[in-house]
């Protein structure tokens, strides 16, 4: 399911600030940043490496490791870091990348805002602080539930955090977390990501 939200996911010099790498934990959201996940069981995956991270934390198999591998090299991947939540309120997803400039940030930012917007009936929203989020949600056609996703760049980073709730009824509810979570990552990250 977490994978499904994320799925459902300028150049130049670096400077002498850019060579240095992000901590992972910056990269994601933390649990108080995102409500109805204080609680949740927590599990944090990074990697340094375009092959790590295509096999490992997006999981996707060989044909698609292999493209995708070719593409976070070309656009210089530094790292990946993604946190998964399980929670009551159902599960949440906070993904980060660093790039070595800008553009590969932009890059992601493009390919996920398409792969997210592509075939779903989902409603786009904005995020009130944050200039580059756009979030998309969608309530389940029968019953509670649904998903949300934000997708923000700043700087050479990208993020992408997510939501599945079972008993939502609202956009509003499905969004609320995947909205903190974004600001929180831009509040704090934008200056690292410069």
């Amino acid at each position: 399911m977490l994978l499904a939200l994320a799925c459902a996911l300028v150049g130049g010099a670096p400077s002498a600030a850019a060579a240095r790498q992000i901590r992972a934990a910056a990269l994601v959201a933390q649990p108080a940043e995102l409500p109805g996940f204080h609680f949740a069981e927590r599990e944090i995956q990074s990697a340094t490496t375009a092959g790590r991270y295509a096999k490992q934390i997006l999981q996707d198999g060989p044909k698609e490791a292999r493209k995708e591998i070719v593409a976070l090299d070309r656009h210089g991947f530094r790292e990946g870091v993604q946190e998964g939540f399980d929670g009551l309120a159902g599960e949440a997803l906070s993904l980060g990348m660093e790039f070595s400039s800008p553009a590969g940030a932009a890059w992601e930012y493009a390919v996920s805002l398409h792969e997210i917007a592509r075939g779903q009936r989902a409603t786009r929203f904005s995020v009130a602080g944050v200039p580059s989020a756009v979030g998309f949600v969608h309530l389940a056609k029968s019953g509670p539930g649904g998903y949300g996703n934000v997708i923000v760049r700043t700087g050479r980073c990208f993020f992408l955090v997510g939501d599945a709730l079972q008993n939502a009824t609202s956009p509003q509810q499905i969004s609320a977390a995947p909205s903190a979570g974004a600001l929180a990552l831009y509040t704090h990250d934008s200056r690292l990501c410069a």
